[in-house]
Parts: structure tokens; C-alpha cells; sequence
């Protein structure tokens, strides 16, 4: 058994880690914000919410599911997009 890890905050590269070093796996749910629209491009992401909790002990090879956001709201208008909300000829 090994002691699930604190990831909430942590940025998605970081946060791989760290479970790679815990013997767990990483397992994505969902994002949140602009992010899960999928046009934008997004250089930062954090970890929102996991599950099962920090602290929680779990056998070697068991996932945490996480649901991800960006660090910040991105200002450029989506690909595909002109910045009046129209599609891109």
C-alpha cells in the first residue's frame, strides 16, 4: 500500500510525476473553463480536484483521477475563430 499524494495545485507535468514516484498512475476525468473547450491553447495546467484524497492509502499501481484547469483564463479568442465569434474562412 502506498499513501496517495497531494496533487491540487500542482501544475500536470509536476503532478505526473509525482505519482510516477509513488507508484500510482494519473488519470485524467475532465477539465474545467476554456480549457475543456479544446480551440485554445493553454500553457499552463493545474490540478483542481483528485480523488481519492491526500493521505488516503492505496495498493501500488492504483490510478487518481483528476480533473485539470488552466492556470489562468486565456484572452485570445479560440482557433478557428475571428475575434467577432465567427468561423475562420
Amino acid at each position: 500500500m502506498v499513501v496517495v499524494p497531494q496533487l491540487i495545485g500542482h501544475r500536470q507535468d509536476e503532478a505526473h510525476r509525482i505519482v510516477d514516484r509513488a507508484g500510482l498512475q494519473l488519470r485524467w476525468t475532465g477539465f474545467t473553463g476554456k480549457y475543456g473547450n479544446g480551440r485554445y491553447n493553454i500553457g499552463c495546467v493545474k490540478i483542481l480536484r483528485q480523488s481519492p484524497p491526500a493521505g488516503e492509502r492505496r495498493p501500488r499501481g492504483s490510478s487518481i483521477a483528476v480533473i485539470e484547469a488552466a492556470c489562468r483564463t486565456p484572452k485570445q479568442h479560440p482557433h478557428g475563430v475571428t475575434s467577432d465569434g465567427l468561423p475562420e474562412a
